[in-house]
């Protein structure tokens, strides 16, 4: 089992973006292309963080910020990825979980909607959103 505390988190950088996509489209089955994954980096209004393991890029979590309503914010998880050998270990949950402090902070404490897609037939997934707490709609 992974020891978290041998883990760091970072926001991503511009010239994260090549690596990024390689972890994501080696664990996904769908592949973004690279102009989504350089604007989901650039953008302001998203946030994209990465989990490393010394060089290595063993998850990311890419969410953006709908900010067309100034009173009730929406945080929608485009992407949420941790490599094979390292799923199970409590990584997911602590990209959430660092992703939904950095948010708190910047809606200053105020409440926020999450949303995120998933493939119906991703049940390793599912079950893992719904342990966060998170509830499915068909």
């Amino acid at each position: 089992m992974e020891n978290l505390q041998s883990l760091s988190i970072r926001q991503a950088q511009p010239q994260d973006l090549r690596r990024i996509q390689i972890l994501v489209n080696v664990s996904l089955p769908l592949h973004y292309p690279e102009y989504f994954m350089k604007k989901m980096i650039e953008s302001p209004s998203n946030l994209c963080l990465i989990v490393t393991k010394k060089d290595e890029f063993i998850g990311t979590i890419l969410a953006e910020v709908d900010k067309s309503n100034s009173v009730h914010k929406t945080l929608h998880i485009h992407i949420l990825v941790v490599k094979n050998d390292y799923r199970r270990m409590g990584i997911g949950s602590f990209m959430l979980q660092s992703l939904f402090n950095h948010y708190k902070k910047e809606f200053q404490g105020k409440q926020f909607e999450c949303s995120l897609q998933v493939q119906e037939d991703n049940d390793e997934a599912i079950e893992f959103y719904k342990q966060q707490g998170f509830s499915v709609e068909i």
